[in-house]
């Protein structure tokens, strides 16, 4: 897997949920263009050997962070075009917390995927206040 701009790509997101709307299923030239999420376990398993289910949960954690609309662009850590606190352009639409999933993973001066997975569990924690907020907030919109 990879995406525009990188050499690969654990996961990949379409949201379902962007900024405070609902995305909608919908068809671009008779193609369907479904929200969803898609990672790979082909690299997860080949770089983190035994420890590929704790690398996989980390990644999936963030992409389904991804399809619910975080990071929320009203976190104080959402990481925006042109924002000094990033390392890349891939920390962009991220959030700048160290102890938040939706940390980008394995760009210059950031965590690797697996150091991350650890790091979280060693913290007990999967999202920051903020997303985490945000997630309750986009769960009810969808489900209830």
């Amino acid at each position: 897997m990879y995406s525009y701009g990188t050499n690969f790509v654990f996961g990949e997101t379409r949201p379902k949920i962007s900024g405070k709307k609902i995305v909608v299923d919908e068809y671009i030239d008779g193609r369907p263009r479904p929200t969803g999420v898609v990672v790979s376990t082909n690299r997860i398993k080949k770089w983190y050997g035994k420890n590929w289910g704790l690398a996989f949960y980390c990644i999936l954690s963030h992409e389904l962070g991804h399809f619910y609309g975080l990071p929320s662009s009203e976190n104080p850590n959402f990481i925006k075009y042109g924002d000094s606190r990033a390392f890349s352009e891939l920390d962009y639409f991220h959030c700048n917390d160290r102890n938040c999933v939706m940390e980008q993973v394995n760009v210059p001066g950031r965590m690797d995927l697996l150091e991350k997975a650890l790091h979280l569990r060693k913290h007990r924690r999967l999202f920051c206040e903020y997303d985490l907020k945000t997630l309750r907030e986009n769960l009810r919109k969808l489900y209830i």
